[in-house]
């Protein structure tokens, strides 16, 4: 678990660096802690659904992040109790996901982009 732990931090962080676009794939991949720049874009397309290149440029632009999503549990990640059911009604209300709900070891996790650019994770936590 510990592993697992620091690997959703890795990913989280990178995620946050690569939208800020201060920082090139290569300078996210050794700023987060992994040495292989092959195995840090597997990872992070496995986790993210996109590589990191891909992310990157589909950060740039989006729909506004409703009020609905509330409780922050990180950087760039909101917590809900129904992922399902908020990924539908928030579609039908033009917010644009990047990715559908998702299982991953943490939860089921959506990605979500607003009107700045940001992407955030909607993110329904393993009971």
């Amino acid at each position: 678990m510990p592993h697992e732990f620091l690997t959703r931090l890795r990913i989280e962080r990178a995620k946050t660096l690569l939208a800020s676009g201060s920082h090139n794939v290569t300078e996210v991949c050794f700023e987060v802690g992994v040495s292989s720049l092959g195995s840090f874009s597997a990872l992070f397309a496995n986790r993210v659904g996109l590589s990191p290149s891909e992310y990157r440029r589909h950060v740039r632009s989006g729909v506004a992040v409703p009020r609905e999503i509330r409780g922050a549990l990180g950087i760039g990640v909101f917590e809900t109790n129904d992922i399902n059911g908020d990924y539908e009604r928030l579609g039908k209300r033009g917010v644009e996901f990047m990715s559908p709900p998702r299982e991953q070891f943490y939860g089921t996790e959506a990605i979500v982009k607003d009107n700045s650019g940001n992407w955030f994770g909607l993110t329904q936590p393993k009971k």
